[in-house]
């Protein structure tokens, strides 16, 4: 069985989250996170992964070098896919910033201020993910 320590190591900028470090944060390995947007809890011998930004659990573990069979041992399916479950919460966290870049880009746009390139940029790809979150939701 693969150890706490070694799944962690295959994730970047990873901080605890709970006081008992059984919840973490950290940069998601699948899209390009600036923000430590993927949640990891360990659950007894079972580890909980998820992307805040939309990406699914499969996609992640694998970008992450890992298989099913790393976080759920118990389970004989490595090719096991957990149904959707959609937490509004999680997806409000996960916004929450984005928001904030919306309103700024809005406010400068009302002021007849065009935007730099590269906010152009992130806007387009923003609206792209918020679109994706969308479209995995409903």
């Amino acid at each position: 069985m693969i150890q706490k320590e070694q799944i962690l190591a295959r994730f970047e900028k990873v901080y605890a989250s709970t006081s008992d470090n059984s919840q973490y944060q950290c940069l998601c390995p699948n899209h390009n996170d600036k923000t430590a947007s993927l949640g990891i809890k360990f659950d007894g011998d079972k580890v909980v992964i998820n992307c805040f930004g939309g990406c699914e659990t499969g996609d992640v573990i694998q970008a992450a070098g890992l298989n099913w069979s790393d976080i759920m041992p118990d389970s004989v399916d490595n090719d096991y896919r957990p149904n959707k479950r959609f937490n509004p919460f999680a997806v409000l966290k996960s916004i929450k910033n984005d928001v904030l870049f919306l309103y700024l880009c809005a406010n400068e746009l009302k002021q007849n201020k065009p935007l730099q390139e590269s906010d152009q940029q992130k806007l387009l790809d923003l609206t792209g993910r918020l679109r994706g979150i969308y479209d995995d939701i409903k």
